[in-house]
């Protein structure tokens, strides 16, 4: 009813905000409005040379498999709607290219018409050598057959700022491609259980393997939530930094035969459930004769059966995270428990092989600070290579392996809550000596 918000045909998402007497913004949200004026625009075929999309011109109903021929951009500019009739999707031939570069307050819709029932298909991203750069922007996905988008071997795609809508198939599959993944949001799994994100095969020279600054939604029974193989030295390394990843019933990051950099993530409520193995918050594994060697630095782990399972030849370097809460509480590796010798299969900080496979080369450990632990190592045999220095062990933990500088007492963590509300630190003030 209110006549002085435009619409624009197709899907709208309008800003709400609250404000108090003085004019300070209190609250918002966001709300979607499909707005119908009676014009849609059909496409389908081939688009044979440069096309843009608008806004005003949309929305754009894809009625038959649609592709972006070799050479050929398709421009869909800021608050365009595209809707993908049932199981109709859109392919990128290798050498063509998207560019859906939607702003906050005009984002882009890939969705299925409204009333309908049925979704859209796959957006397919297929890629050669030197491809040009796909790029979606603020861009909401609720399309998908079996996962919503698939970017294959020497693809080139960088996705910003985008949310998937629906939340019954995988999101993502990375095959061999370029790839800058950052600031998206991949939420929890419905019913349906499937891997958020999944990846097979190297990235291919001078590109780059990014996923940053995402949340990730939790998956449920034996899934990860990300699932990536393939990948070493010396080509471009997987890496995964600053992302927030709420939970999962196996693995948080699965990677196998692929040498990765970890740094600076949440990893939080990995607990085993519905898993034929061990449930970590990061998992590397051995691929076709290819090992993984991982760093892994920088991360808070949070209410984990284990931190991280180095098995099958891995070798890991685990430096400066911090690991609250590592239990097994409501874990399925309880029920495993031998009577009389009741740890036995209990999980812990660091994990060394897994149910039935064969061990880690080793790892390093330095500088972390392990707050509370029900065990720091598991399946550690002494053939490892396996050294701790320099860690901060809760009170009941110890390491008497190869290493030094290693100590048990409290972790003194901070409670930012606490003294951002206060304004009184819980941190006790150091003395001279």
């Amino acid at each position: 009813s209110l006549t002085e918000v435009a619409l624009r045909p197709g899907i709208n998402r309008v800003l709400i905000q609250a404000f108090d007497a003085a004019g300070a913004e209190i609250e918002r949200k966001h709300h979607e409005v499909w707005f119908d004026d009676g014009s849609v625009t059909d496409v389908a075929g081939a688009i044979a040379a440069n096309t843009t999309w608008t806004a005003a011109g949309g929305p754009y109903r894809v009625t038959a498999a649609l592709t972006i021929n070799d050479g050929v951009t398709l421009t869909i500019e800021p608050g365009a709607t595209v809707y993908l009739t049932a199981g109709i999707g859109i392919t990128v031939a290798p050498g063509g290219r998207i560019s859906a570069e939607g702003t906050e307050p005009q984002p882009i819709y890939f969705t299925r018409p409204p009333g309908a029932t049925d979704y859209g298909g796959t957006i397919t991203i297929n890629g050669t050598a030197g491809a040009p750069e796909t790029r979606f922007r603020h861009v909401f996905f609720n399309v998908g057959s079996d996962r919503a988008m698939a970017c294959e071997a020497n693809s080139n795609v960088v996705l910003d700022h985008c949310e998937w809508l629906r939340n019954d198939v995988a999101y993502l599959e990375l095959n061999g491609g370029s790839f800058l993944i950052s600031n998206c949001i991949f939420p929890s799994a419905a019913n349906a259980s499937f891997q958020s994100i999944t990846g097979t095969g190297s990235t291919p020279p001078g590109g780059r393997a990014i996923i940053r600054d995402c949340f990730f939604g939790s998956t449920r029974g034996y899934q990860d939530v990300i699932d990536f193989t393939g990948g070493n030295r010396p080509g471009p390394l997987l890496q995964v930094y600053h992302n927030v990843f709420t939970g999962s019933d196996d693995d948080v990051l699965d990677i196998d035969g692929t040498d990765a950099w970890i740094e600076g993530n949440i990893f939080m409520h990995v607990h085993r459930a519905g898993s034929p193995d061990s449930a970590s918050a990061v998992s590397g594994g051995d691929d076709s004769g290819q090992t993984s060697e991982i760093t892994i630095v920088g991360n808070l782990f949070f209410d984990v059966d284990q931190a991280v399972t180095a098995k099958q030849g891995n070798f890991f370097t685990f430096l400066n995270n911090t690991v609250v809460d590592q239990n097994s509480r409501g874990s399925e590796e309880r029920r495993e428990d031998i009577v009389g010798q009741p740890d036995v299969f209990l999980p812990a900080v660091v994990n060394f092989a897994d149910h039935g496979s064969a061990g880690a080369r080793g790892m390093y450990v330095e500088g972390n600070v392990i707050h509370s632990a029900e065990k720091l190592v598991r399946n550690y045999t002494g053939a490892e290579q396996v050294t701790f220095n320099n860690n901060l062990f809760p009170a009941g933990l110890s390491w008497s392996g190869p290493g030094s500088g290693n100590m048990s007492a409290p972790a003194l963590l901070n409670d930012v809550i606490v003294e951002a509300a206060t304004g009184v630190s819980n941190i006790p003030t150091p003395t001279k000596d």
